[in-house]
C-alpha cells in the first residue's frame, strides 16, 4: 500500500502492518473508523519514529485512558491489558512511562474480568520496573489506592521492589 497523509476523517493505513497483536488488538474493536485509525496508529513505522511517539501519547493514551466503550469486547482489553506494558519505548522511554497508567487503570478497576485485570497487572509490574524512583513516587504509587484490589498482586512478585518500597506498599494497604 502506497504511503498516504491523514485524512480529514481519522488516519488511513500508512504502511502495511507488520505485527499480529495489532490485527489483534484492532479486529476486536466494533467501530470501523476507530479500527482503521489505531491500526493506521500503530504501523511498526509509525511508533518508531517521533511523530508516531506523540501519536501514541496525544491519541491513543487519551483514547485508552478515556473510559472507551468496548462492552462485549473482553478479548480486546485483555490484548491490550497484555500489550501496554511493551509500550514504555514507543512512548518516548521510561521517563514517559507514566502516561501508560490511565488505561492500565481502566482494565484494571472498571473491567469485570478477572483475567483481563490480572494482565492490567502484569503490564503495571512491567512498567513500574523501568520507572524512576521519583516516578514511582509520583504516579506509581499513588495509583496502589486507586486500584487496591487489582494492585494487591505487585506486592507478592518477588524482586519487583526494593524492601522500602514493599514497607511503603505495606503500609499503603494497611491504611485502608
Amino acid at each position: 500500500m502506497d504511503m498516504t497523509k491523514p485524512s480529514e476523517d481519522g488516519w488511513i493505513i500508512l504502511k502495511p502492518l507488520e505485527d499480529d497483536w495489532i490485527i489483534s488488538i484492532a479486529s476486536k474493536l466494533g467501530e470501523e473508523k476507530t479500527r482503521k485509525d489505531l491500526i493506521s496508529l500503530l504501523t511498526k513505522e509509525n511508533i518508531e519514529d517521533v511523530d508516531g511517539k506523540k501519536l501514541i501519547k496525544n491519541w491513543l493514551i487519551q483514547f485508552l485512558g478515556s473510559g472507551y466503550d468496548t462492552n462485549g469486547y473482553d478479548n480486546f482489553r485483555l490484548t491490550l491489558a497484555q500489550q501496554l506494558g511493551q509500550f514504555v519505548p514507543y512512548v518516548g522511554g521510561a521517563k514517559y512511562a507514566h502516561i501508560l497508567l490511565p488505561p492500565l487503570e481502566v482494565l484494571s478497576t472498571l473491567v469485570e474480568k478477572r483475567h483481563v485485570r490480572e494482565a492490567a497487572v502484569d503490564s503495571l509490574c512491567i512498567i513500574g520496573a523501568q520507572m524512576d524512583q521519583i516516578d514511582l513516587d509520583q504516579y506509581f504509587f499513588p495509583l496502589a489506592k486507586v486500584i487496591e484490589t487489582s494492585f494487591v498482586g505487585l506486592i507478592y512478585r518477588p524482586n519487583f521492589f526494593m524492601w522500602s518500597d514493599q514497607q511503603r506498599l505495606s503500609k499503603c494497604f494497611r491504611d485502608f
